[in-house]
């Protein structure tokens, strides 16, 4: 079982997505794009087996983000759209947004360390999810 030590529940959709410095950071979070329902309901079942829960594991559909996305953007004040500039923030999310417009689902899956965000890389890469994210404290590490 895959032992926690914060909360997704925090920032679980349809909630308001959670941010830094007004940009989109999930931390603790895996953010992957698939190709389709079919894929990301595979890449869920093949992490369920690894002991994750339901409660850290989202398929987004893809209107879903895009009124996340729109709604954030509408939020934004000075510091978010300097951040945005300055910022590699932003161009993360905004690959996620962008494949979304394209149809793609997005999944959301909370991870409690590195060592868990390494379990899931090797899940999206054996599924073929070739774009993921994962958000850490400091850090945006490609998976």
């Amino acid at each position: 079982m895959v032992r926690h030590s914060g909360s997704h529940a925090e920032h679980r959709p349809p909630g308001p997505p959670p941010t830094q410095l007004e940009a989109f950071y999930p931390t603790g979070d895996i953010v992957a794009a698939t190709k389709d329902r079919t894929q990301a309901e595979a890449v869920v079942q093949a992490l369920r087996g690894l002991g994750f829960t339901d409660d850290d594991l989202d398929i987004l559909e893809p209107t879903f983000v895009i009124r996340a996305a729109e709604e954030l953007e509408r939020r934004r004040g000075m510091l978010g759209r300097l951040g945005a500039i300055f910022g590699d923030d932003a161009y993360f999310a905004e690959q996620f947004v962008e494949l979304a417009r394209k149809g793609h689902p997005i999944l959301l899956i909370h991870v409690p360390d590195r060592e868990n965000a390494r379990r899931v890389g090797t899940v999206l890469k054996d599924h073929g999810v070739r774009i993921g994210s994962y958000y850490g404290r400091m850090t945006i590490t490609d998976l």
